[in-house]
């Protein structure tokens, strides 16, 4: 049974948004882990700039999970659309 060419691109933006989507969750684990290293570091050492320098991933998950609604958001409108 042949797909007509609608369904092909919905399935091209889909696999764009699952990829998109399985970059953020590994962003969002890289951060995790530097921010809880950088904390440690600061806290042993006693060293205030660490703690300022943690903040930089942070913001970062932050702005990644403003694109991972906005790719929730597009998701839901293309399987809304796609019947």
């Amino acid at each position: 049974m042949s797909r007509s060419p609608k369904q092909v691109h919905l399935q091209m933006i889909q696999a764009v948004v699952n990829r998109l989507s399985q970059n953020s969750f590994l962003l969002k684990g890289w951060s995790v882990l530097l921010i809880s290293a950088l904390f440690t570091l600061a806290t042993k050492e006693q060293n205030h700039r660490l703690v300022y320098l943690a903040l930089f991933p942070v913001a970062a998950f932050h702005g990644d999970r403003k694109l991972n609604l906005f790719w929730t958001s597009f998701r839901r409108h293309l399987t809304a659309n796609k019947h």
